[in-house]
């Protein structure tokens, strides 16, 4: 194994390993991935330490040159929250590369669901006696026994209309307390139409510029460009939905659907100008990333998803939401610089959705997650930024100069894993560092050539391999087993072409991989 993550406080417990050899065959028989993963976990008993330990075969991601196996732990028929081992198979010579354990072995034996004292019932009484004073149009989840931090509780989710919230409640299944409040917030007719390409500062290289200027000048940075996949007109009136997307209702304020029957071209004082934006940006992601054939995304991403380009109640925390019915959608919000926008802004929160998509529903959120969505919206803007202009900065409209509300969210800082602070750095400067990791990486297999083609080709080259990295590892693992797994993942997919400039760009953050 190239790389390997004890855990000495479970007695030398595997948390990850990658570079695994591959496996022998085994007598010409044709032997399925969940036969392999299975064969592998049995024959190495020593690495995770299993006995006693109930896993079960969840499900199978392929992201194109790997498959992953994911188990997930039940403890005497109870679910253990956010436990899982995954196991990952690579293609070419069905061998184990890598696997990554989130097992809990604290559990007491003792556990079960004869400990039970507040019950099922009980809990729905405690999410109305608390939240239904505070929240006003409540639908919720029946409540589902977990084992959480060696406890048992209760698992309700919660959405609201009032203001709106799509919660996780975590309620003791012992004395009724509430243990965890989570978020679960993280998103073939043709038309002309026009947009920001990609944002006002960048076209211009005018710095000064912001939402307040002039309407005349942000009106002279927009260009006339083609709406790809919407759907037939009804009658003879287009509305923006199609293929990847489509524009709906979701929350508040409550705005006319944009139709039209000519063309979607509006000045960008119209708020038309907003769903044009978002249409547009995310059918071209979209678009770019199924070419990158990570299947596990194109299957999950097999139609359109609904986009509220005027939402949150005019506030400016744009988000993607997975309500507990209904379809899943991404609201952006209005506050200083409307986020629809920015092209930056709309593949941010869109990253949050791939997550999604390829996680098979959230983790608890992490630092490297958006740092992704950071370095995506930077990699992807290249392509639109025709003057090369401040290319390391995913939201140079929304966070301009004139409002900027984060100086340090950039792909090009000088922070480092290494940092006497590291540790306590926020949440977004955590990410910014392992951003920065990507956006080397990136520069250096293409993306600082002159070459239009090239930049995109590598774009397509790093981010490929970060879809697929995120299937097998996840996005709150420690940086060393993103980083490891992005050096297996490459091995995959290219047969290690990129390994030596990885691991260089994180030795220059700071962070030495084995």
């Amino acid at each position: 194994m190239d790389y390997i993550t004890r855990n000495d406080e479970v007695d030398g417990v595997v948390r990850s390993f990658f570079g695994a050899g591959p496996a022998e065959p085994s007598s010409g028989a044709y032997l399925t991935n969940s036969s392999i993963s299975d064969d592998f976990l049995a024959s190495n008993p020593d690495l995770f330490h299993l006995e006693g330990i109930d896993l079960v075969l969840i499900d199978e991601k392929d992201g194109g040159s790997q498959v992953t196996c994911r188990y997930e732990q039940f403890h005497k028929n109870i679910p253990v929250y956010g436990a899982w081992l995954n196991v990952t198979i690579r293609k070419v010579e069905s061998g184990v590369v890598s696997s990554v354990n989130k097992i809990d072995y604290q559990i007491p034996d003792n556990l079960d669901e004869s400990q039970v004292q507040f019950s099922a019932g009980d809990a729905l009484n405690f999410l109305h006696d608390h939240y239904d004073l505070m929240l006003k149009g409540i639908t919720n989840s029946e409540p589902k026994l977990y084992v959480y931090k060696q406890k048992l509780v209760w698992r309700i989710e919660l959405d609201s209309l009032s203001p709106r919230r799509y919660l996780e409640l975590l309620i003791s299944a012992i004395d009724g307390t509430l243990v965890a409040e989570i978020d679960r917030r993280r998103f073939y007719t043709t038309r002309q139409a026009k947009v920001f390409w990609p944002d006002p500062v960048s076209s211009s290289q005018n710095t000064s510029l912001h939402w307040g200027s002039p309407v005349s000048k942000l009106d002279k940075e927009q260009m006339e460009i083609t709406l790809e996949n919407l759907d037939d007109p009804i009658g003879q009136v287009f509305y923006l939905t199609g293929k990847w997307v489509r524009m709906a209702e979701k929350e508040h304020p409550s705005i006319k659907m944009t139709s039209t029957e000519n063309d979607f071209i509006y000045s960008c004082e119209n708020r038309s100008f907003l769903s044009v934006m978002a249409y547009y940006y995310i059918d071209r992601l979209v678009e770019w990333l199924r070419s990158l054939d990570n299947h596990a995304f194109n299957k999950a991403m097999s139609g359109p998803i609904e986009i509220d380009a005027q939402a949150v109640d005019g506030a400016d925390n744009s988000h993607f939401a997975v309500p507990l019915s209904g379809p899943v959608y991404i609201a952006f919000g209005e506050g200083g610089t409307p986020d629809a926008s920015d092209p930056g802004v709309i593949t941010h929160e869109f990253g949050h959705a791939v997550h999604y998509f390829l996680l098979g529903g959230f983790n608890e959120a992490g630092s490297f997650e958006e740092g992704f969505n950071d370095f995506l919206s930077c990699v992807f803007r290249d392509r639109f930024n025709v003057h090369g202009f401040d290319r390391a900065n995913p939201f140079p409209w929304d966070n301009n100069s004139t409002i900027s509300w984060d100086a340090t969210r950039r792909c090009d800082m000088k922070y480092r894993f290494d940092d006497k602070g590291y540790p306590k750095f926020g949440f977004y400067k955590k990410g910014t560092v392992y951003a920065t990791a990507l956006w080397e990486i990136y520069q250096e297999i293409g993306g600082k050539s002159n070459n239009a083609d090239t930049r995109l080709k590598a774009a397509g080259e790093i981010t490929a391999t970060c879809l697929e990295m995120l299937i097998a590892v996840g996005n709150t693992n420690p940086i060393n087993d993103l980083a490891n797994g992005l050096i297996t993942t490459d091995q995959s997919r290219t047969g290690g072409m990129h390994e030596k400039v990885i691991r260089e760009a994180f030795r220059k953050r700071g962070l030495l991989l084995s």
